[in-house]
């Protein structure tokens, strides 16, 4: 961006490309303050909604919904069918300048095939239902919120990204100043939560392309039919799992 002088912003081609919720952080963009930064800097505004959509706003239609921003003030939507939408493939919302462009010259329309009708299917049965059942948004908040806070109380694991977010990542409180061997203790708590029920991994990436490295961690994943007994459940095992590796 040309902070010397913003009104030079609207000569040169510049985007600004996020994700309404980070898949490696669980944190949430601060989407009011971004826009406010794509008007004075003259940038197109490109939003990742693959793991905001459908799982926050109070009908699940991401992170516009969630700040109560007009989707107009973004030049460009996309999103993957494969997170909340039980699906493949994604998709692309935006001005019919944009998207015509994007349909036409884009190597995706050139060179990919078509979802298929029972995958076509699928994702619009799952989008009709959300418009029918606003309410499961509001019972994830509230998973979210509960899972947000649970997770805070563990003493051997710190917990990292926004309580609103579906996407919880677990890092070591006290980490070894390695990330090798932060990550081998990891999958041992993993492989020990798998044995004793639950179902949690440890969050990978391409180390030689990602500019920032995160640290290792553990992700989770929030759903809306979690109980009070499943999350004391949750956090009783990653206290004995945590305890068996660690200490």
């Amino acid at each position: 961006m040309s902070y010397q002088n913003p009104k030079n912003g609207k000569n040169v081609r510049k985007f600004l490309v996020i994700e309404g919720v980070y898949m490696n952080s669980g944190d949430i963009c601060p989407l009011p303050e971004i826009v406010e930064l794509k008007s004075k800097y003259k940038v197109r505004l490109f939003v990742d909604e693959s793991i905001s959509f459908g799982t926050l706003g109070r009908h699940g239609k991401g992170i516009t919904e969630y700040y109560g921003i007009p989707t107009d003030h973004i030049d460009l939507i996309m999103g993957s069918l494969e997170y909340a939408i039980p699906s493949v493939g994604g998709f692309c919302v935006g001005t019919s300048y944009v998207v015509d462009h994007q349909r036409l010259s884009g190597l995706g329309y050139c060179f990919s095939a078509s979802l298929p009708p029972m995958l076509a299917a699928a994702a619009i049965t799952a989008i009709d239902s959300m418009e029918k059942n606003p309410d499961m948004f509001l019972d994830l908040n509230n998973v979210c919120r509960q899972l947000h806070s649970a997770l805070s109380s563990l003493h051997q694991l710190r917990l990292g990204g926004h309580k609103d977010a579906p996407v919880k990542h677990l890092r070591l409180a006290k980490s070894t100043g390695c990330n090798n061997h932060d990550g081998q203790l990891l999958r041992q708590i993993a492989n020990e939560s798998m044995k004793r029920g639950l179902a949690v991994i440890v969050a990978s990436y391409l180390d030689q392309s990602e500019r920032f490295l995160p640290q290792p961690s553990l992700r989770l994943a929030a759903n809306r039919l979690l109980t009070e007994n499943d999350l004391d459940k949750v956090i009783k095992i990653l206290e004995d799992s945590c305890t068996a590796i660690l200490s």
